[in-house]
């Protein structure tokens, strides 16, 4: 491939002596570099010894109970449709025995080992590089691309560091996972921030600017909230009171709600606010956890609420709580916050 060096978006993770260096230029990435283990630390569950691995600018993961590897990721730009795909990959490496098992996840925890999983005799991650799908975050759209330091067999108890890794990842326009099917005139200047931040080859969006303020609320609430309002508006922000007899009283209701003043608002939300507990005198519904079998009843998330685009976990509004049950503690918290940021 060739390279012009000087147009290069360069990325250097520091890991080990020699580096690894991630390029990437017109959704073409290079990846090249060396691995080293800078320590090896010494940790105790239920009186045996395990290793932990650690690698610079490296964290380690795995599933609970199994071995704790680690690995190397970022977050990189990808075109309205399409995601990456291993054209090229080549490496080798360096082996090694070990005198004591690589921690199970969770050891943290005395998380006993999975002693199924020790007995594998096979190389993991059996992949050295991974991409995810394709996520949007606030009409950005990117994929993570994972990078495997090393390789154990837990059977054999050794590891593999690789060495001279030499790959080249290129977009499949073909894979139409989770493409943007509506592109914005503006972008979010909060996400925009974000992005440019974490996100390799994200490029700078033609029009960027602030959104509304949007504060979700029951009817009574209006009165109390006008000086935070009034606040917001001073700082910038255009502002919108939605009361519950507009938005709905249902965590559906609300979800359609913002999902429609995302997709068609000339202005659309950029910060919500909802106004009020799951319990009390002052209610705005949230949503329970499903673990599967069973829903808790005390888990509560309102990151519900802020997946409005594609089908991913990752938000594309911003969202707050004030956490209020009557108007007493209403008054006070917008008081504290106004005074607050006024006089911080």
């Amino acid at each position: 491939m060739k390279k012009t060096t000087l147009l290069w978006i360069l990325l250097i993770l520091s890991i080990g002596i020699n580096g690894l260096e991630i390029a990437y230029e017109n959704n073409l990435i290079e990846i090249s570099g060396d691995f080293e283990i800078t320590e090896f630390i010494i940790k105790t569950i239920a009186d045996e010894d395990f290793y932990q691995l650690i690698i610079a600018q490296c964290t380690n993961g795995g599933k609970i109970g199994e071995a704790e590897i680690p690995f190397c990721s970022k977050y990189v730009n990808l075109p309205d449709n399409g995601n990456f795909v291993i054209s090229n990959l080549s490496f080798g490496f360096d082996e090694q025995v070990l005198d004591k098992k690589i921690v199970p996840a969770g050891w943290e925890d005395n998380l006993l080992p999975n002693k199924a999983f020790y007995h594998k005799n096979e190389w993991i991650p059996e992949e050295i590089i991974k991409i995810s799908e394709p996520n949007i975050m606030s009409g950005f759209r990117f994929s993570q691309i994972t990078i495997s330091p090393i390789q154990y067999n837990p059977a054999l108890n050794k590891i593999r560091i690789i060495k001279d890794i030499q790959a080249e990842l290129e977009v499949d326009f073909s894979i139409n996972k989770n493409p943007i099917t509506k592109v914005k005139s503006t972008f979010s200047r909060s996400f925009s921030k974000i992005v440019k931040e974490n996100i390799l080859g994200a490029e700078d969006k033609r029009s960027v600017g602030d959104g509304l303020y949007l504060f979700i609320a029951p009817d009574n609430c209006e009165i109390n909230l006008q000086p935070l309002l009034r606040w917001k508006e001073k700082l910038g922000f255009k502002t919108r009171f939605a009361p519950i007899s507009e938005t709905g009283n249902s965590n559906i209701d609300i979800l359609n709600y913002l999902q429609n003043a995302y997709d068609n608002w000339e202005i659309p939300p950029e910060f919500v606010v909802l106004v009020g507990d799951v319990s009390g005198n002052i209610i705005v519904p949230s949503n329970y956890i499903n673990y599967g079998s069973w829903i808790s009843p005390v888990n509560v998330t309102d990151h519900t609420y802020t997946l409005l685009e594609g089908d991913d976990y990752f938000p594309d509004i911003m969202i707050g709580r004030l956490s209020v049950q009557n108007q007493f503690q209403l008054q006070t918290i917008v008081s504290k916050i106004t005074n607050y940021e006024g006089n911080p």
